[in-house]
């Protein structure tokens, strides 16, 4: 069923091109955006993230950074977010954000997520998994992530630690949890959330 998925898009992004992408890589990042998204709108965020998505990811016709953006970026757009509800939460401050740097309270790169929304009662992750799932990745977590450095977690977050470390599948359940963890310490961080 995946790659039926990735051949759809494939075709879909092909019909729009005069010259076809290389080897599943455009020339160029904005080759591998939907005709309503305005590239100027989502450039900047996806040059601040810390993975240099536009230098390549970005243009890989399987990037799960374009499917997001292609399914999200007509919200950075400041009318559209207004209207725009996901899961119950509506009146998001700003627009959507790409590729959001999270802050865990260690040291090195900070997780990032696709997309990243908040309003006065929430904030909400999107990361996206296109193609990701079709091969084992093995979960690894530095030794700094420890109740000693991340006391302001709750112990069930080190309970998923210890049990996923070092396990092999097809979800990435190290990057979802690094992910979780900025969250949490975003929200335990934001005055408005207090």
């Amino acid at each position: 069923m995946g790659s039926k998925v990735v051949e759809n898009i494939k075709k879909r992004l092909l019909n729009k091109l005069s010259n076809p992408p290389k080897n599943d890589y455009f020339d160029n990042w904005e080759d591998n955006l939907l005709d309503d998204i305005d590239k100027n709108l989502v450039e900047l965020d996806l040059t601040d993230g810390s993975g240099n998505e536009l230098n390549k990811k970005f243009k890989a016709i399987h990037s799960s950074s374009a499917l997001c953006v292609n399914n999200f970026g007509i919200f950075k757009d400041k009318e559209l977010i207004k209207d725009f509800k996901i899961i119950g939460e509506t009146e998001f401050i700003n627009s959507i954000l790409f590729e959001e740097k999270l802050a865990t309270g260690l040291q090195g790169t900070k997780p990032n997520l696709d997309a990243y929304l908040e309003n006065l009662n929430s904030i909400i992750g999107i990361e996206s998994k296109f193609t990701e799932y079709f091969v084992k990745k093995k979960a690894s977590f530095e030794p700094s992530y420890n109740k000693e450095n991340l006391g302001y977690l709750p112990n069930e977050v080190f309970d998923l630690i210890e049990k996923y470390s070092n396990k092999t599948g097809y979800l990435d359940v190290a990057q979802l949890l690094k992910h979780s963890i900025g969250l949490i310490n975003k929200v335990i961080n934001s005055p408005e959330k207090k």
